[in-house]
């Protein structure tokens, strides 16, 4: 009888590999098969499922999820589903010389919001970002100023900012300015309920300082989980003061942070700042490591160390003892509860951090692109141990724990 050549594909060999790995998973490993009872195969089934949250904010992450599950479905009110990325930590920098650099000192200053800086139409009071370009990049700089000082630990010291509304000479109306519907104003009736165009105005000079307070509490909330209290003093009204009271000048938002210089260590902060890596071949060396604990990334004293197994590479670590300190020790397997709070994303108990809407930093799509729509939500990277070696740096042997990122992701737009 003549050969048959069979051709298998890809697939074909995976499934395969797939068969053995689950017949000895049945058996033992001779080779002897034994019955695999339904129970057996029903808790088998069941560990490989993804937990379904029934869109809540709070329940369990199956880690031994089946490789094509999300590890949650229907998370929250947007049915989310959460997967996680992985990546050996990359990058980091030299470690600097011994001579100590100065300390920052952190601040910010008082802002007039004026002229083009200020989002709002004639007889509107809801900052309208996206009409006003000019006054989006200054709102964002505004913001980016207090997370700095946040950040950097002075959020301690925000006890007293305040903001201050003026409204010029110009008469308040009840027109809806071109491109809207209708007048924006928050109370019951516009101007709440006032009909005297000086009180009007002081409405208008009050409720745009309230408004753009707010923005910038919720933007600041979103990107730090810092609850900044801000005071709204009654405006500036220069109605009925002639046309010298007209223009910027008198139409504007004056912003007092109060915040005292605070003056900080010059520690090194990861804010996707990019480092190109010390050019040394086949030499561990120590190395300023990024590390990230409770969705905040910061240099640590660690080693960049050369792994000859295989064709050999680098990996970034921590000795085990510092890793311990930090609590590099993240074990994401099993069944955990996790939820969702106004402080962010928690898992076993322990803060992720805040979530982004931007692109996170490795990779812009899902672990499986095909299946998966774009990521509505991600985490920041959470760092954890991904093996335990003993490195020689400088001839002392050191026990190493290699570093590994985790991201999680959220996205409701699954296909197939």
């Amino acid at each position: 009888m003549a050969k048959r050549n069979i051709k298998l594909t890809e697939g074909d060999i995976e499934n395969i590999v797939k068969q053995v790995i689950e017949e000895q998973r049945r058996g033992d490993l001779t080779g002897v098969k034994t019955k695999f009872s339904r129970r057996d195969r029903k808790k088998y089934e069941q560990k490989g499922r993804s937990e379904n949250w029934n869109q809540e904010v709070y329940g369990s992450l199956n880690f031994d999820v089946n490789p094509t599950n999300p590890l949650a479905v229907n998370v929250g009110e947007g049915r989310y589903d959460i997967r996680y990325i992985t990546k050996l930590v990359g990058g980091g920098k030299e470690i600097p010389g011994k001579e100590t650099p100065p300390n920052v000192i952190v601040t910010i200053p008082i802002y007039n919001v004026q002229g083009s800086s200020l989002p709002y139409a004639d007889n509107m009071v809801m900052p309208y970002f996206d009409k006003y370009p000019e006054a989006n990049v200054q709102f964002k700089k505004i913001v980016n100023d207090f997370i700095k000082y946040i950040n950097a630990g002075g959020g301690d010291k925000l006890t007293n900012v305040t903001i201050k509304g003026s409204a010029d000479s110009g008469t308040p109306t009840l027109k809806v300015p071109s491109g809207y519907s209708k007048l924006d104003h928050p109370s019951a009736k516009p101007y709440n309920g006032k009909t005297d165009p000086k009180e009007m105005n002081q409405y208008l000079a009050d409720m745009r300082a309230n408004q753009y307070a707010q923005a910038l509490i919720n933007a600041i909330k979103e990107e730090t989980g810092f609850d900044l209290k801000i005071k709204v003093k009654k405006g500036d009204n220069f109605y009925g003061q002639g046309d010298d009271k007209r223009g910027e000048e008198f139409r504007k938002i004056t912003l007092e942070p109060n915040a005292e210089q605070y003056e900080v260590k010059n520690e090194l902060k990861i804010d996707g700042e990019k480092t190109p890596g010390k050019k040394i071949k086949n030499e561990s060396t120590k190395w300023m490591v990024p590390v990230y604990t409770d969705g905040v990334g910061k240099y640590r004293e660690g080693y960049r160390v050369w792994d000859d197994y295989g064709n050999g590479t680098w990996h970034l670590a921590l000795s085990v003892k510092r890793a311990d300190e930090l609590g590099i020790d993240w074990a994401f397997n099993g069944v955990l509860d996790s939820k969702l709070t106004d402080n962010g994303f928690m898992v076993d108990g322990k803060l992720v951090g805040m979530l982004g809407t931007r692109p996170p930093m490795i990779g812009t799509t899902n672990p499986n692109p095909a299946t998966d729509g774009p990521i509505s939500y991600y985490s920041p990277k959470i760092t954890t141990k991904s093996a335990v070696r003993t490195a020689v740096v400088d001839g002392e042997k050191i026990k190493v724990a290699y570093l590994k990122d985790i991201i999680f992701t959220f996205s409701n737009q699954r296909r197939g």
